[in-house]
């Protein structure tokens, strides 16, 4: 299997890891309006009854939530040694360590498995946005005589999205669900590039009528690490730019760092680590030192 094969099928594993937190945003988010449908005539008369209900939602439904993306997330470092494995690079299983330690402590989990206080997945269980929202609603409603089934209906609107279940109240708590799983694939990749002595990258994931001009520049071709390092400044050799000069192009983060953002915000594309073996019979313009360091010709 080529290294392009090997780096596009760890992007499907990982776009199927994504899907499984969405699917069970949009059922946390279905099982939220299911409660408060059971409980509707109560709630439109009598807004109190709400924090009762919200928190035992909250305790039942969003914390497992919270961990079931973690766990989710925690697939990404056996991803990675895989593809290492696969593409036959000396050393690849001491990435394991390295690459989970990073990942847990990035998420907030110590040795032991268990949640750190204060941690990213401890403030994503406990995100109130939810419950914000759904007494901003209920005590709105009743300010302005909303009726019994109007209140259904926006209620409705607000929990599910109506026909856009992706703009949902839980789902747009872990919208940015996608760009975490892309963000720490690439932050992965780069750690095991170093953990490796690997100088070069592939800039894989593909073309859609909507991917920006500085993806489909780089789509599919190998980059040096240093050349990598000046995407997003006017030193990069390589377009894409809205304006040049000033690094700037469609989508871009702020900050910016290359190796973890590529082509800016919903980037799909990875950055997927490979010898230079691989790098040089894609890119004749590159070539090795005498030391194994890749330069331009």
């Amino acid at each position: 299997m080529s290294p392009q094969d090997l780096a596009q099928r760890r992007l499907e594993a990982i776009a199927a890891l994504e899907a499984q937190v969405a699917a069970a945003a949009d059922g946390a988010q279905r099982d939220l309006y299911e409660r408060l449908l059971a409980r509707l005539t109560d709630i439109h008369a009598d807004p109190t009854l709400l924090p009762t209900l919200l928190q035992e939602y909250a305790a039942t439904t969003l914390v497992p939530l919270a961990y079931t993306y973690g766990q989710a997330m925690l697939h990404l470092p056996a991803l990675n040694v895989s593809y290492f494995q696969e593409l036959d690079v000396a050393g690849y299983a001491a990435l394991r360590a390295p690459l989970t330690d990073f990942l847990t402590a990035r998420l907030g989990v110590d040795a032991a498995g268990a949640v750190v206080p204060g941690g990213y997945l401890d403030l994503l269980a406990g995100n109130t946005a939810v419950r914000q929202q759904v007494l901003t609603y209920a005590y709105s409603a009743q300010a302005s005589g909303t009726g019994l089934e109007a209140y259904r209906v926006g209620l409705k609107q607000l929990v599910l999205g109506g026909d856009k279940p992706a703009e949902g109240l839980v789902a747009t708590l872990y919208r940015e669900s996608a760009d975490d799983f892309s963000r720490n694939d690439r932050a992965l990749q780069t750690i095991a590039a170093k953990e490796l002595g690997l100088q070069a990258f592939l800039y894989q994931g593909g073309l859609i009528d909507t991917s920006r001009p500085f993806c489909r520049v780089r789509n599919g071709k190998a980059f040096a690490d240093f050349e990598v390092r000046r995407f997003g400044t006017k030193a990069d050799a390589f377009g894409g730019y809205s304006d040049k000069q000033a690094g700037k192009f469609s989508g871009k983060t702020d900050p910016y760092d290359p190796f973890v953002d590529c082509g800016g915000y919903s980037c799909r594309h990875g950055l997927h680590a490979i010898p230079n073996l691989v790098a040089l019979r894609m890119r004749e313009d590159l070539a090795e030192d005498k030391e194994g360091k890749l330069f331009v010709k």
